[in-house]
């Protein structure tokens, strides 16, 4: 699927497809002529995170010196561009697509006029600086960049630096599930 499919989604459970001696890469450019040519599917709990984006796409920030370049795949007889993020092992848990907690807040609560994500985090005088605070990074148990949002209230600002601190302020609402790598630790 592509963005605008119905059930698109970024992460992709791996099929293990086997295919004789001899086969010619390339000679296969979609599910359909997987399944004409009858070669054998073997759903595996390896989920990858590819993003199909436009030819042409950049996303050059990195962890651990990932390639930022684009794949290209195929599908439906097309060439698709996609970015493959793999800066953590996913696998299905329980048939689902793991997520990770992460905390934020707004300038304006969302509960309010012109609140929540358009009116952009909140951040520190003068600053780029967030207390957005994710549970864990690349390489922690737990990780994945599938995050579930948690949003706090932008009056708990300013006691926000920590993990626990982020759970221990009020939690407004359940945001979203967002696909957002971390790409820099420092």
């Amino acid at each position: 699927m592509i963005p605008g499919d119905a059930g698109y989604n970024d992460f992709w459970q791996v099929m293990m497809v086997t295919v004789p001696k001899g086969y010619v890469a390339n000679t296969i450019a979609s599910f359909s002529d997987i399944q004409a040519a009858g070669y054998p599917i073997t759903p595996t709990n390896t989920l990858v995170n590819c993003p199909v984006v436009p030819a042409g796409s950049t996303a050059s920030l990195r962890i651990g010196g990932e390639s930022p370049g684009l794949t290209q795949g195929w599908y439906r007889d097309q060439v698709v561009n996609y970015f493959n993020f793999s800066e953590a092992t996913l696998t299905l848990a329980n048939g689902a697509i793991p997520t990770a907690p992460i905390y934020v807040t707004f300038n304006v609560n969302p509960d309010q006029p012109n609140g929540g994500p358009a009116s952009g985090f909140e951040r520190e005088p003068g600053s780029m600086q967030t207390h957005n605070v994710a549970a864990s990074i690349p390489g922690q148990p737990g990780y994945s960049p599938l995050w579930a949002v948690g949003i706090y209230d932008d009056a708990d600002f300013s006691s926000v630096a920590t993990l626990t601190t982020a759970m221990a302020a009020t939690l407004l609402a359940p945001g979203p599930l967002v696909n957002c790598p971390i790409v820099s630790v420092q």
